[in-house]
């Protein structure tokens, strides 16, 4: 069984409709297929979180195609502009993104998120996020929170107060 690699510096090519704005790349492969598809992004403002318990062997330690499990989650969410998933009470990340909470002008972020997304990870090694178990019950603590994702500046406008249900 022959496996493809590709060079994706080759692959991706911009079409020109996507030069300008924020443009979001999605690359979805597999051992012998590969697609790449561009769409405009609109940034989401997440002021209000809810609390979201994870099913039990729940796992998504690398972005998968399949996110019907998250979806569903997000589906829950009510009046909140996104969800706050947590395993046994130990918070984890939002629908979209990873997610750090300020206290005393430091950012900490959960040590174990759902996904390690490649911000996230940046961040920890620059110093700029300190990675530690946070409980919901510990969320009242803090002063404000801020999603991290690639799409995402780490940006002071864009810290909300912490509002979970």
């Amino acid at each position: 069984m022959h496996h493809h690699t590709w060079l994706l510096e080759k692959c991706i090519q911009v079409p020109d409709q996507f030069q300008i704005g924020h443009v979001r790349c999605r690359v979805v492969y597999d051992a012998h297929t590969l697609d790449i598809h561009f769409f405009p992004y609109q940034l989401r403002i997440v002021r209000k979180l809810k609390l979201i318990e994870l099913p039990d062997g729940y796992n998504y330690d690398y972005k998968y195609e399949d996110r019907k499990v998250l979806e569903e989650l997000f589906l829950l969410k009510e009046s909140a502009d996104d969800i706050l998933m947590m395993r046994h009470g130990w918070i984890m990340d939002s629908s979209i993104a990873n997610i750090a909470f300020e206290k005393n002008r430091r950012w900490y972020t959960p040590s174990i998120p759902l996904l390690a997304g490649t911000t996230w990870k940046r961040m920890i090694q620059e110093g700029s996020l300190i990675p530690r178990p946070i409980h919901a019950d510990d969320l009242h603590t803090f002063d404000g929170f801020i999603l991290i994702n690639a799409m995402m500046r780490f940006d002071a406008s864009y810290i909300q107060k912490i509002d979970v249900v």
